[in-house]
């Protein structure tokens, strides 16, 4: 292959296979990866249209031409002799489109039917509330699909506020929070247990009352980064205090009582067993030797590959967790920054980056920044901002 002539052809005999996915495989067959990847980025297409059909929508052969333009555009930032390594740093990336996002979500609710039974729960739901983080963010989208995929009455979602003003007593009842993904829960420990209470619009300023109030509290989600996983495990294993300094490991408050007290106070309350974490697949980092999915050459090289094209400043992800999860409608930010992050920069020859040169990154991230405090919004690009 003529590395300098590489064009979305080669992309295209690439083999993406289902069998880049860990088990347990999906029961209905997966997309491929271009397809995947074409679906991402959809929504971020920089190429004008200009074929439409006899409705005036773009013809699907316009979507796809858009599409080609839009991969080749981030695939021709990389020197000729690094696309190869690119193409292979997209082939270990787990791409979730629906269906496969159905899968998972069927699988975590599987495991959620057998600890609620296990701990005594009636299988009708009618002792169950089912909620989610961040309502107006991928939260909406995991209830829909969720519930759609499980056959769930609609009856059983609630917003936070809602469960919180209803006057039930809840200490018989099982509390179920949906999401997507879990990179560290520091959204979930720090955010909304720790101080969501203090921020009138963050939408989660109830889930600590929630948490005390239900008799068991069970937070489901498709996938679970390493780091995540090991905080919950030992939540659930009753150790506190070494949860408590997992979790505050890196935050940005830490020692900021303000910050710790809130977390110590709603976490040291919680007996071993009443909080359970459940989920399909474990994402573990893209170099890290207990990832099956990547050899050692592939590792090394994929290291130098990512430490190269240090883009802004994440190049293995915000909190250097190597993320390598995508789904469909989003990009979590632990993955590298040129994936995702719209305030990337091309890189001078010598390495460095060129301000005056924006990046062109392959997927899409947006931020609903309604469901966050305020100054949180001005640390976004306006493209990437969601009022």
């Amino acid at each position: 292959m003529n590395l300098s002539k590489l064009s979305f052809s080669a992309f295209s005999r690439v083999n993406f296979s289902a069998s880049t996915f860990p088990e347990p495989k999906p029961r209905v067959p997966l997309p491929n990866l271009r397809r995947q990847v074409f679906i991402q980025t959809e929504s971020v297409l920089p190429v004008r249209l200009s074929e439409k059909d006899a409705e005036g929508m773009p013809s699907a052969a316009e979507i796809r031409r858009l599409k080609q333009a839009h991969f080749k555009q981030w695939l021709d930032q990389f020197a000729p002799s690094e696309r190869r390594t690119a193409l292979l740093f997209l082939e270990k990336l787990r791409i979730i489109g629906p269906a496969e996002l159905n899968f998972h979500l069927r699988q975590a609710h599987q495991k959620l039917s057998t600890a609620m039974a296990t701990d005594g729960f009636p299988s009708d739901l009618s002792k169950t509330d089912f909620t989610t983080l961040y309502q107006a963010s991928s939260g909406d989208l995991i209830a829909y699909h969720y519930r759609k995929t499980n056959r769930i009455p609609k009856v059983h979602f609630y917003d936070q506020a809602a469960l919180a003003s209803n006057g039930q007593n809840k200490s018989d009842r099982a509390l179920v929070i949906l999401d997507d993904y879990l990179a560290t829960g520091a959204q979930f420990f720090c955010e909304a247990l720790g101080h969501g209470k203090t921020l009138p619009h963050d939408q989660n300023r109830h889930i600590a009352d929630l948490v005390s109030q239900y008799r068991n509290v069970y937070f489901v989600v498709a996938g679970v980064h390493t780091k995540a996983l090991k905080r919950f495990e030992l939540i659930e294993a009753g150790k506190t205090e070494e949860a408590i300094g997992e979790i505050l490991e890196g935050y940005k408050e830490k020692g900021n009582p303000a910050y710790e007290t809130p977390i110590r106070k709603v976490l040291g309350t919680i007996p071993a067993g009443k909080m359970k974490l459940l989920y399909s697949f474990v994402e573990r980092p893209l170099l890290s030797q207990d990832n099956p999915r990547v050899n050692a050459e592939e590792r090394e090289r994929l290291r130098a590959f990512l430490q190269k094209h240090n883009v802004y400043k994440y190049p293995f992800g915000v909190g250097g967790l190597q993320g390598n999860t995508v789904f469909y409608y989003s990009a979590p930010n632990n993955l590298p920054d040129m994936l995702w992050n719209t305030k990337s920069r091309r890189l001078h020859p010598d390495g460095s980056q060129d301000k005056t040169a924006h990046w062109r990154p392959l997927f899409h991230r947006l931020e609903d920044v309604s469901a966050y405090w305020y100054a949180h919004a001005h640390k976004l690009p306006a493209e990437q901002q969601l009022w």
